[in-house]
């Protein structure tokens, strides 16, 4: 997983040249792209980006302001959220200090879920929200986006998942006042195959969601619906599972170090493939390889 260019979005581009501080950023692919910043006593101007934006404010902010249209706002603090949307201007005055998430994703991409989404197509204008109480964007940066390692593997389809539904929130609750449709039915036999094929040829590299949606010809929404309809869990736990499946035959059957054998299939370390493979067969990779058995 890479991170973000300075040639990516203006608006990562604008803060690159101010006073923030870049913690950490990664390009999801397909037109979206993550960063965590703080940034202190500053003023930030965005003129015309080709992309949205969406933040979300995770410590400080108190004594931030926007300036829109002859408009100053303000009302900063710790779980508000602020949409930017492509082609909008704003100055932004950041007295005190401020550590945030951002969420880039362009309009082509927006395009291609909405019709995805709905089957069918659709104009969309994201809206221009400054310091919102959306507590279910907040939880899901905080709970899900914030403590994932961003260039772990393993990690990859967690994250690309919880872009794409903060995108198909906005689009459900803001964007587009209608209801997504429920899905019927689980993924056709060829398509659960063709799948399954795709991730166990995958293991150590990972997989975004939208890889195997593409797969599928479906939204990434309906594909996580249909996914765990048809195999009882979510993509990203059953890459998961198949992950500690081949590490369970490879601790019984080879000689490869643990430590080696965990950076092989994509976990963070050989502590958090220690754990993962105890939660799956309550005993941990050594235990198990000095037994014989899992």
């Amino acid at each position: 997983m890479t991170q973000l260019s300075q040639q990516d979005y203006l608006v990562f581009n604008q803060l690159d040249a101010s006073n923030a501080t870049l913690e950490q950023s990664v390009d999801l692919g397909a037109g979206v792209g993550a960063a965590v910043w703080s940034n202190a006593d500053d003023f930030v101007v965005y003129d015309g980006p080709a992309h949205h934006t969406l933040s979300c404010y995770l410590d400080g902010g108190y004594d931030i302001s926007r300036s829109r249209e002859g408009l100053r706002m303000t009302g900063g603090a710790p779980g508000k959220v602020c949409v930017m949307p492509q082609g909008h201007e704003s100055f932004w005055e950041v007295s005190g200090y401020l550590r945030f998430f951002h969420l880039y994703f362009d309009h082509t991409n927006l395009a291609e879920l909405t019709t995805r989404i709905w089957d069918c197509e659709h104009q969309v204008q994201m809206p221009d929200l400054t310091f919102e109480d959306i507590a279910w964007i907040d939880a899901l940066c905080r709970n899900v986006v914030m403590p994932l390692n961003w260039t772990s593997p393993a990690d990859r389809l967690t994250l690309s998942s919880a872009a794409d539904m903060l995108m198909t929130y906005l689009l459900q609750h803001y964007a587009r006042q209608r209801q997504l449709p429920d899905v019927s039915g689980g993924l056709a036999p060829h398509v659960k195959r063709q799948i399954i094929e795709y991730m166990h040829a995958h293991l150590e590299q990972g997989v975004r969601l939208e890889e195997l949606a593409d797969l599928a010809n479906l939204s990434s929404y309906h594909f996580s619906r249909m996914f765990k309809q048809s195999l009882g869990e979510p993509p990203h736990r059953y890459m998961t599972a198949l992950r500690l499946k081949k590490a369970q035959q490879l601790v019984l059957e080879s000689d490869v170090s643990l430590k080696d054998l965990a950076l092989q299939l994509g976990f963070n370390d050989q502590s958090h493939f220690g754990k993962k493979f105890k939660q799956r067969f309550g005993v941990s990779p050594a235990q198990a390889r000095r037994s014989g058995q899992a």
